[in-house]
């Protein structure tokens, strides 16, 4: 192959991208690296800005700010709902999961997963790489949370907004709050992104012994007290669990996020 070459790619390819010029500047002319957040890496970020971001794409709906409180007071509301065993088994019966719920966790992990997911895959027409979504996906889920929903009558709208992601088609059967989801490239995704030998390599790239690429400059390490999906109080904050562990610094989690 003879002329210049130009790597390209988008998230977390994008990043791939990005390093690949960084790193072998000799071999790659440029670099093309669409939606790729080149310094999540530990110390270069704010943790935050992702729930700011998500918020406020909840927030400029036709819903306005009814649809990320109601988001936020779903929290605590499916916490003491499934404190108790009835509550557990009402939760098994709106959400419709294939196995009964036994611990509140997974469906809270779950939903935080989807609402950060419908922000990404929010385009103007339908698309299916990642789930069947409608256009402007999250203002159809909003339209399910357009006014103060009160905890005893938040659960099915709750569970309306989240199926546009998961369920839009009515295919699904039931919610298995097991899948980590089926598709190859999204559980590759989670895979590369915490692998910490890949990490550590990035990190050697943008902090070389003498450089003067601006990525290569000391920064304050910053930490996440309560990531948020509002920039004013914390949608949900919680101290690690070991079921956060296997997904931990996988570029979308803090190490407190925004559950309360």
């Amino acid at each position: 192959m003879t002329g210049p070459v130009i790597a390209m790619g988008g998230s977390y390819g994008g990043m791939l991208a990005a390093y690949f010029r960084i790193k072998y500047p000799n071999l790659v002319a440029g670099a093309i690296a669409g939606s790729a957040p080149v310094k999540f890496l530990p110390g270069l970020f704010d943790c935050r800005g992702f729930y700011r971001v998500t918020t406020r794409t909840f927030t400029n709906t036709p819903s306005e700010h009814f649809c990320s409180d109601n988001i936020r007071k779903s929290w605590e509301t499916i916490k003491l709902i499934g404190a108790h065993m009835v509550g557990k088994r009402t939760l098994s019966e709106v959400f419709r999961t294939c196995e009964p719920i036994t611990d509140v966790e997974p469906l809270l992990d779950f939903l935080e997963d989807v609402w950060g997911t419908l922000a990404m895959m929010d385009y103007p027409y339908p698309t299916n790489f990642v789930g069947d979504v409608p256009g402007w996906p999250v203002n159809v889920a909003c339209s399910h949370l357009d006014h103060d929903i009160n905890q005893e009558e938040l659960l099915e709208p709750l569970r309306d907004a989240a199926s546009v992601y998961y369920n839009y088609t009515g295919d699904l059967a039931c919610l298995d709050l097991g899948d980590e989801g089926g598709d190859l490239g999204y559980n590759n995704w989670y895979f590369q992104v915490k692998n910490s030998r890949i990490k550590l390599h990035f990190i050697q790239i943008f902090r070389p012994a003498q450089s003067s690429s601006f990525l290569s400059a000391p920064t304050e390490k910053k930490t996440c007290s309560a990531c948020t999906l509002t920039t004013s109080q914390p949608i949900r904050q919680t101290a690690s669990r070991p079921s956060e562990q296997r997904r931990e610094n996988t570029g979308r989690k803090c190490s407190s996020l925004w559950r309360q």
